[in-house]
């Protein structure tokens, strides 16, 4: 997962948050595989050096939650 992230993180950043969009309904599957990699990838954007993409995971999940 994490070469997947840094990746994406870094070759289209603008990208990122529609990413995160697409992804979000998946941390309420009933499949646990599927919220692990989701949530992993959330982690791996998180733990970036790019404050922008902190930024924007922690603003999208806050404002749904």
């Amino acid at each position: 997962m994490s070469p997947f992230s840094r990746a994406i993180c870094q070759a289209v950043p603008v990208q990122v948050p529609k990413v995160i969009e697409q992804l979000n309904p998946t941390l309420s599957s009933v499949y646990d595989a599927q919220r692990i990699v989701v949530a992993a990838f959330f982690a791996e954007v998180w733990n970036g050096d790019i404050i922008y993409l902190v930024t924007v995971v922690l603003t999208f999940l806050l404002n749904n939650c």
